[in-house]
Order: C-alpha cells, then structure tokens, then sequence
C-alpha cells in the first residue's frame, strides 16, 4: 500500500502531512488521518479495546532476528519508515543487542567528535 505524502483526514476533512495516520478502528486502514484526530480520537478508540473483540486469537508472531523468541518490541528507525511499514518484529533480547550496538557507534562517534573539536580549539 503506498500513501500520499500529503492529502485529505478522513476523519475531519482537514489536512495530513508526513503521510497521515493509519485511522483504524473508526475508518479502513487504507485511508488516512491527520495527527490531531489520530491523538484525540483515533487513540482513544484504540485504548478501549472494543474494535478487537472479533479477533478470536491473535496469532504469536516470532523474532525476525533469531527466530526462536515470541516479538515483544516492533523496531523501527524512525516515524516515515514505520508508516511505510519498514519495521522488524524483535524479542527483548534482540533488541536490546540492537540498541549496544547502535549506542557503541553512537560513543565512538562521541569520542571522535571531541577529539575534532579539541583538534580545532587547539589551532585557532
């Protein structure tokens, strides 16, 4: 399904950006919401829990990483990947490797960018 970046709240009428928000349960997934009727009635809908009552079982759904553990944590990078749908579906393990491993890139960069500045501090 590809959305349009930009278009018509099915809700409201008014205009979504960022490619809107899924605005299930009160319309089809396929239409689109803005972000303040996503928060002030899309999420309460949701919370209620009501619209699941016809789903009999909700089927486990297994770690994309190891493929052993049940998902726990849907990892995605950032908001317009998620609405795209670029996600993974991960195990509490897996994704707190993840996160090391992204916070170790992050202190190295840290570490490297203070050697920059002190590098140029020192040469003015």
């Amino acid at each position: 399904m590809t959305y349009k970046k930009t278009g018509k709240c099915s809700l409201c009428d008014g205009k979504y950006e960022n490619y809107g928000n899924n605005p299930e349960p009160l319309k089809r997934f396929e239409e689109r919401c803005c972000d303040e009727c996503n928060m002030n009635k899309v999420i309460p809908e949701r919370l209620k829990g009501d619209w699941k009552e016809g789903i009999s079982e909700i089927p486990k759904i297994m770690c994309e990483k190891c493929k052993k553990r049940e998902s726990k944590v849907i990892f995605c990078n950032d908001t317009l990947a998620f609405a795209h749908g670029f996600q993974q579906n991960l195990c509490r393990e897996c994704y707190i490797e993840k996160i090391e491993k992204e916070l170790k890139g992050i202190q190295e960069n840290l570490i490297k960018q203070k050697k920059l500045l002190i590098k140029e501090r020192k040469s003015k």
